[in-house]
């Protein structure tokens, strides 16, 4: 099946950046992807079209703008059918494979990188695209000498209630439907490679917990990165919609 047939009679190439990184995008591209059921029933999530290209190629192709160019995608669920798009496209890529045998959760499989990176590296869902420079993601790591960082992404939210605020029982005051400012995790993620002598065992392993494991046992900064930009979650439906119209792709 090829993505061109599918959605145009053209594919472009993105154009990658004067700076070359050598330095690893680790992609989570093992998941079932439920929430984008029925498609992801036929095909993997990473390989839904988005625009004239799959999902990770377009995420693929952000990073190669930012000059990274190395890619190792941690496959699992329908694997062979990934393992056959890249294989029959040819892309300005670098690409590894790393194969769970079994579901090890969002941070599990990094184990399998451990004798395989001995640098900084970044790891990022299948599903997610910034749109931001992840060259300044990761200069603002190494600048900080973080074991770990997560980029955050600035979300504003409505409460569409009126909300009591209470002092031991009373009624201080009505807050009448409040915005909130959050940071949200993207999901993506930059990493020492130290934090392989917190992975160790074959396990399963969800990076919320890895990022506990991090704070309690206190071996090297866990930092956030405030992204003021774009940030989009096309791992669901409503989500990819609204993606595809504020990128353009439609």
């Amino acid at each position: 099946m090829l993505w061109v047939d599918l959605l145009s009679d053209e594919k472009l190439v993105a154009a990658k950046s004067t700076v070359s990184m050598d330095n690893p995008v680790v992609i989570m591209a093992g998941g079932k992807g439920t929430r984008l059921d029925p498609f992801t029933k036929i095909l993997p999530k990473s390989l839904i079209p988005f625009g004239d290209k799959p999902i990770i190629e377009n995420i693929m192709d952000r990073f190669y703008q930012n000059g990274f160019s190395r890619f190792i995608l941690i496959v699992n669920y329908q694997k062979e059918m990934i393992k056959a798009y890249f294989g029959e496209n040819t892309l300005p890529y670098n690409i590894a494979f790393m194969e769970e045998e079994e579901f090890y959760g969002t941070a599990g499989g990094m184990y399998l990188l451990r004798n395989v990176i001995n640098q900084p590296f970044i790891v990022t869902n299948c599903d997610t695209i910034l749109d931001g420079s992840y060259l300044d993601f990761y200069r603002w790591h190494q600048d900080r000498n973080n074991i770990m960082t997560i980029i955050g992404s600035h979300k504003e939210f409505t409460v569409p209630y009126g909300v009591l605020c209470m002092n031991n029982g009373m009624l201080d005051k009505i807050d009448e439907k409040p915005k909130l400012d959050l940071f949200i995790n993207t999901g993506t993620y930059i990493f020492d490679p130290s934090v392989f002598d917190i992975i160790k065992d074959r396990q399963h392993l969800d990076m919320d917990k890895l990022i506990r494991e991090l704070k309690a046992l206190n071996v090297g900064q866990v930092g956030v990165y405030p992204h003021w930009g774009g940030w989009f979650d096309i791992g669901q439906w409503d989500e990819y919609r609204k993606s595809l119209k504020e990128l353009g792709n439609v």
